[in-house]
């Protein structure tokens, strides 16, 4: 059988002692029954939390159960930084929120490699933006960059409109446009395909993430709870 793997984003519990876990995967989101996850004696207790980077094999049709499980990777650097920690909880609800049609190997990837960043770091405002700016595009509510979204003009673009979702030309700038230095701050972050780009100016990342407060505002359908911890460590 062919062993896999996954980011265990949420879990639910199963009758008195099995458990389900919610994983991101390079293939898309999967559900996995464990049988006996609860137990302390079957050593199975801390890999069936969130966070938690498992391979596993499964059998079965409708509801997979996990007939191997072990941890890759217990992430237990994060978890026991409540700042780094808040942030992760952000990730994994957010992903767990929305269905990914597309591009899952890439998410799989990337969030990754935004936690090993996190493990590394500790300009964790801006971390937190660039991540939210990327997910922009797995989430289906990117900007067009290339356009005018009002009039299809490809030329004398000045920048990105929140309440028209994309560019605005010259002959329909409107009083929210964020502007050039903004949108190509935004465009480059939304762009780099790793997290190795850097703003150390505090005040440009606050302006920055109150424009993609406000876009997520508008675009975005769902309240997610790991929000409040984000605020009240001033992280969002």
């Amino acid at each position: 059988m062919e062993e896999l793997e996954g980011l265990v984003i949420n879990t639910l519990d199963y009758k008195e002692k099995s458990r389900i876990l919610y994983l991101l995967t390079p293939n898309g989101k999967a559900s996995l029954l464990v049988n006996r996850a609860k137990s302390y004696k079957d050593g199975l207790v801390n890999i069936c939390q969130n966070l938690t980077k498992v391979s596993y094999l499964e059998s079965g049709k409708d509801l997979k159960k996990a007939t191997y499980i072990d941890a890759l990777d217990y992430f237990n650097d994060i978890k026991d930084d409540i700042y780094k920690n808040a942030i992760a909880q952000y990730v994994l609800e957010l992903i767990y929120k929305v269905d990914f049609e597309e591009q899952s190997e890439i998410l799989y990837k990337m969030v990754l490699a935004f936690f090993d960043e996190i493990r590394k770091r500790n300009d964790l405002s801006f971390l937190l933006l660039e991540f939210r700016i990327k997910m922009l595009y797995f989430l289906g509510i990117k900007p067009g960059f290339s356009f005018c979204s009002c009039c299809g003009n490809e030329s004398n673009l000045v920048g990105l409109s929140v309440s028209r979702g994309g560019m605005e030309c010259v002959s329909c700038e409107s009083k929210d446009n964020i502007g050039p230095t903004a949108t190509k701050l935004i465009y480059h972050l939304y762009m780099d395909k790793t997290f190795s780009l850097k703003i150390d100016d505090m005040n440009a990342i606050k302006t920055l993430s109150k424009i993609i407060d406000d876009y997520y505002n508008k675009y975005f359908m769902y309240e997610l709870k790991s929000v409040i911890m984000l605020k009240s460590l001033m992280l969002y």
